[in-house]
């Protein structure tokens, strides 16, 4: 049942990762590559940071 779980939610998040930053995670990807990874690292900074100035949680 664990290892379901756990499978479940690595599907889940790289569906999200995909509908949110409109890039397959790498190690989903069939077709990867350096470039690909790259951009995929600058596109989550950029959406992390998105909101620098105005966090969505308080400290």
């Amino acid at each position: 049942m664990a290892k379901d779980a756990v499978s479940a939610f690595a599907i889940g998040l790289s569906g999200a990762a995909s509908l949110i930053l409109d890039i397959a995670l790498p190690s989903f990807d069939p077709n990867t590559s350096q470039s690909k990874t790259e951009r995929f690292k600058k596109t989550a900074v950029a959406f992390l940071k998105r909101n620098a100035s105005r966090p969505a949680f308080s400290k």
